[in-house]
C-alpha cells in the first residue's frame, strides 16, 4: 500500500474528516486532503507523521477497530500502537519510485495541456481591496494569509507605476494551491499585476521535496508565460525547521509570515506598508538572493535564437543522455533530409545548418564516452501516408519546415539504424504506443533538463538543478525500464525498425495498386 492509502484507511475506519485531522496538525485542510487522494508525497518531516500516528491511534477506541488495523499492519513490532502505526505509514518503499514519477508525469501532462485562463490586462477582481490604512496589520492562519495575500497584490494591481515585486516562501504550499477559489482571484491579480509592467524576482524552496517543488512551478505557470519572471533558488542545505514567507512590493508594502515545520494553521501573516518596515525587508532579501542562482531559464513563444543558445550551453556538458520527444530528433536525422526541410528557411538556412553542424560534432563526441538513449514511438503508416507525421524541428522552430513523406521517414529510420550500429554508446528504447504528449524531455545525468511544451503557447524550461535534473532523469530511466536501460539490445531494436520499414512499403505498395486498378 502507497501511504495515500494507508492513510485514507485509517482516516475512514476512525471516522477521521480531513477538517478534524488537519485542526489537530496545524494545516490547511486541504492539504490533508491532497495526502489522503496522492496529490501530495508523505511528508518528509518524521514529527508530523508522529503525531498524525498519534492522533489517529487514539480514536481506535474499540479491540475490533485495533485488530483491524493490526491486522493490515501485519504487526509490525513497536512499543505502543502509535509508533506501531508511525513506523507502517513511513514503510511506504512503493512509493518512493512511483509517487515521483507519478508526480513528474502529472507535471508533464499538466504542462502539455496548459492554456493561459486570462489574458494579461485582466482587471482587479473586485472585493479584495483593504479598507484600512494602518501601517501595519495582522491576519491569521492559512485564510489570514490568503487575505493578506490579496490586499498587498491588489495594492500594487492598482498601483500606476511598475515595480519589481520580491517573493519567497518556504512555508507548506497549500494555502496557495489548496483552493481552486483563491488561485484563480491569484492568477487574475498576477496578470493584471504584470499587465501594467511590472516584474517578478522570486526565490523557490527546492528542498520542499520534488512533489511541492513542481506544484509550485505549475501554479505559477500563468506568470511564467509572460516572461516577466526570474526564478532563483538557494543552492545550499537548509535547516527546514524554521520557514518564512516574504511577499514585498518596495514601492507598496510587504506579507511576512514566520512558522515551524509545517504549522502555518495559526501562523501570523503580518501586512506591513509602513516604508522603513518595508526597506529592511527589501534588504533581506536582496542579502538572500545574493547567494542565489536562477532555477531555469524559460523560452516563450518562439524565440528560436534564445532557445537555441541555451541548447547549445545544454549540450557543451558531457554525461549520459536520455530524450523523449513527440518525433525523431534531428540529432539522428539525416544531413540531406534537415536540408530539404530547411528549403522555406531562407536567410536563415546557413546559420540554422551550422548550428546542426556543430550540435552533431557534439553529439558524435559524446558517444564516445557517455550512453545517449531516444525514447521514441513509431507513428501509424496511415498519418505518415497522409502527411501527419512533422519532422523534428518543426514545432520548436514555429512550424516552418513541414512534415515527412513515408520515403523521408524511411530515410530517417535507415540513418538511426546506422547509428545503432555504428555507436555501442547508442540505443533507442520503441515505445508500443505513440507518444502523443506535448512536450519534450531531454536530460542529462546529474546534468540538467530541458522540458519543451510544444503545443500552443510554446514554452521551454531549462534547468541545472539537482533535484529536478534527478527527478526528470528517473522518470525517463522509468519509461524505459530499469532492465532495459541496463542491457540495452541495439539488434533487437533494429530488427523492429526494419519490421517498421517493410510495413511502410508495404501499405505504399497496396496504395500504388489501389491508384492503378483504379
Amino acid at each position: 500500500m502507497k501511504f495515500a492509502e494507508k492513510l485514507d484507511f485509517l482516516m475512514t475506519l476512525t471516522k477521521t474528516t480531513n477538517n478534524a485531522l488537519a485542526h489537530n496538525l496545524m494545516f490547511d485542510a486541504s492539504f490533508i486532503s491532497r495526502l489522503r487522494t496522492g496529490r501530495r508525497l508523505m511528508p518528509k518531516n518524521e514529527e508530523v507523521i508522529r503525531r498524525m500516528a498519534a492522533y489517529l491511534a487514539e480514536r481506535l477506541t474499540d479491540n475490533t477497530s485495533k485488530k483491524i488495523v493490526m491486522d493490515v499492519i501485519e504487526a509490525i513490532p513497536s512499543d505502543s500502537l502509535a509508533s506501531t502505526i508511525s513506523l507502517w505509514l513511513t514503510r511506504d518503499d512503493e512509493q518512493a519510485d512511483e509517487g515521483t514519477n507519478g508526480q513528474v508525469g502529472r507535471f508533464l501532462n499538466n504542462l502539455s495541456g496548459f492554456t493561459p485562463k486570462a489574458p494579461p490586462g485582466a482587471d482587479v477582481p473586485s472585493g479584495l481591496i483593504s479598507t484600512t490604512d494602518e501601517l501595519m496589520s495582522i491576519h491569521y492562519g492559512v485564510e489570514g494569509k490568503r487575505m493578506a495575500v490579496q490586499f498587498f497584490l491588489s495594492e500594487v494591481a492598482l498601483r500606476d507605476k511598475p515595480q519589481t515585486l520580491l517573493l519567497h516562501s518556504s512555508e507548506e504550499m497549500s494555502w496557495m494551491t489548496g483552493d481552486p477559489a483563491f488561485s484563480q482571484k491569484w492568477s487574475a491579480l498576477m496578470f493584471a499585476i504584470l499587465s501594467k509592467g511590472n516584474r517578478i524576482k522570486i526565490i523557490h524552496t527546492v528542498d520542499r521535496g520534488i512533489d511541492e517543488m513542481l506544484d509550485s512551478i505549475a501554479s505559477w505557470m500563468p506568470v511564467y508565460i509572460t516572461g516577466l519572471i526570474e526564478p532563483y533558488y538557494y543552492p545550499k542545505k537548509r535547516d527546514n525547521t524554521f520557514k518564512q514567507t516574504m511577499f514585498i512590493a518596495p514601492e507598496t508594502s510587504a506579507v511576512i509570515s514566520h512558522s515551524i515545520n509545517d504549522e502555518t494553521g495559526n501562523a501570523a501573516n503580518i501586512l506591513f506598508r509602513d516604508k522603513s518596515a518595508i526597506a529592511a525587508y527589501v534588504a533581506e532579501f536582496n542579502g538572500y538572493l545574493s547567494m542565489c542562482r536562477p532555477l531555469f531559464k524559460i523560452f516563450i513563444g518562439n524565440n528560436i535564437t534564445t532557445f537555441m543558445d541555451a541548447l547549445t550551453e545544454f549540450e557543451m556538458g558531457e554525461a549520459n543522455t536520455i530524450e523523449k520527444r513527440f518525433s525523431l530528433s534531428a540529432l539522428t536525422m539525416p544531413k540531406k533530409l534537415l536540408v530539404k526541410f530547411l528549403k522555406d528557411a531562407g536567410d536563415e538556412t546557413q546559420r540554422l545548418l551550422d548550428i546542426h553542424d556543430a550540435r552533431m560534432s557534439r553529439f558524435k563526441k559524446l558517444l564516445k564516452t557517455k550512453r545517449y538513449t531516444d525514447i521514441i514511438s513509431l507513428p501509424d503508416v496511415r498519418e505518415l501516408a497522409n502527411g501527419e507525421v512533422k519532422s523534428a524541428m518543426s514545432v520548436l522552430m514555429e512550424g516552418r519546415f513541414g512534415s515527412y513523406t513515408p520515403q523521408d521517414y524511411i530515410e530517417h529510420l535507415n540513418n538511426i539504424i546506422a547509428l545503432l550500429k555504428a555507436n555501442d554508446n547508442y540505443h533507442i528504447h520503441i515505445t508500443g504506443k505513440p507518444l502523443d504528449e506535448q512536450y519534450i524531455l531531454y536530460c542529462r545525468e546529474d546534468l540538467g533538463v530541458i522540458v519543451a511544451k510544444t503545443s500552443e503557447p510554446p514554452i521551454g524550461f531549462a534547468a541545472n538543478e539537482s533535484q529536478l535534473t534527478a527527478a526528470f532523469w528517473d522518470f525517463l530511466k522509468h519509461s524505459i525500464g530499469s532492465q532495459e536501460y541496463d542491457h540495452p539490445d541495439n539488434e533487437k531494436a533494429i530488427l523492429k525498425l526494419r519490421e517498421y520499414i517493410e510495413e511502410i512499403k508495404g501499405s505504399l505498395k497496396a496504395k500504388t495498386r489501389k491508384k492503378t486498378s483504379g
